[in-house]
């Protein structure tokens, strides 16, 4: 690991998961860290697709695990003996329905794309898994959790996921060799470093089982159609994607969708009522943060059909 980052919890004592951290000011193009390449476990060099390859690979940190203290890779696989992966695909049937709530018959939905059973459902079709080993599913939680576009990589899984402006690195991947990680802008001592893990709040959700921060993609289904926002800051700025303005009544549209979504998941939420173990509060903690980026967004349309010359809105 570089010497001047550290692996610890936040100043603030309201946070305490674990992250990367500047233990000095850093300077833009800075070095943070080189990996070589024999301590990544690696999509296999095969002529298959990309998700063959990905097969391979859970098997194969399957057979890794097993093999334990016996594996080239123990030192890694040792820290990952500490990681609950507690992502939504491994939630019990009652516990993913709590999360499903507000799904109508109209077709309304806040689910990512793909489902919340995406990844067990790609492993069975595409890997033939069964499921019934609990070492591969085990694997298999781990690899959806950790791995990048080129494997299983050591220390660059240790940075916590932040978009926009708060991304801290640039990787360059030079298979056979190293992987070099290099900062991408300054960052003040004591300030926690960022990767970006994809955009998508739903998604982001969906696979690593934590709500996004903004800046934070959102997005929702109704009646075959996406509709799609970003809040950019802590403050509610929410931004539209350039299809909004191109459709004089979208602002509307999503308005009249987005309400009675809401709607929906308060009347679900109210049967929930009571229920307090881990999943339920990760449901609920997840719903918070989806009404309250809705309620900004349809705000925001409001004000801009209000706005509009020659626009109404319905009230």
């Amino acid at each position: 690991m570089y010497p001047r980052l550290e692996l610890s919890t936040s100043p603030d004592p309201s946070n305490r998961l674990r992250g990367i951290f500047a233990k000095e000011a850093i300077a833009k193009g800075e070095e943070l860290g080189m990996l070589p390449w024999k301590l990544v476990m690696a999509l296999p060099e095969v002529e298959e697709e990309l998700g063959q390859r990905q097969c391979h690979l859970v098997k194969k940190l399957r057979d890794e695990l097993q093999s334990g203290r016996c594996s080239r890779y123990w030192p890694y696989l040792k820290m990952m003996n500490s990681h609950d992966v507690a992502i939504p695909n491994a939630w019990p049937a009652d516990a993913l329905l709590r999360l499903t709530r507000g799904t109508g018959n109209d077709g309304t939905l806040f689910d990512p794309s793909d489902g919340w059973r995406r990844h067990s459902n790609w492993f069975t079709e595409h890997c033939g898994s069964d499921l019934s080993d609990p070492l591969e599913v085990r694997a298999l939680l781990l690899f959806v959790a950790r791995a990048d576009g080129h494997g299983l990589t050591p220390f660059y899984d240790m940075f916590n996921h932040r978009g926009g402006n708060w991304t801290s690195f640039d990787t360059s991947w030079t298979v056979g060799d190293r992987v070099l990680m290099t900062a991408s802008r300054a960052v003040a001592k004591g300030a926690q470093l960022y990767n970006w893990f994809g955009d998508g709040a739903p998604d982001t959700f969906r696979d690593y089982g934590f709500v996004e921060q903004t800046p934070a993609l959102w997005y929702f289904f109704a009646q075959d159609r996406k509709h799609e926002w970003t809040i950019q800051d802590d403050a509610g700025l929410v931004q539209w994607p350039n299809s909004a303005f191109d459709d004089s009544s979208y602002f509307q549209t999503f308005i009249d969708a987005a309400e009675a979504l809401l709607a929906r998941i308060e009347k679900a939420g109210a049967k929930d009522a009571g229920k307090d173990d881990t999943f339920a509060q990760m449901a609920d903690a997840y719903h918070s943060a989806f009404s309250i980026a809705v309620r900004l967004a349809v705000a925001d349309a409001r004000a801009r059909l209000l706005a509009a010359p020659g626009q109404s809105v319905e009230l």
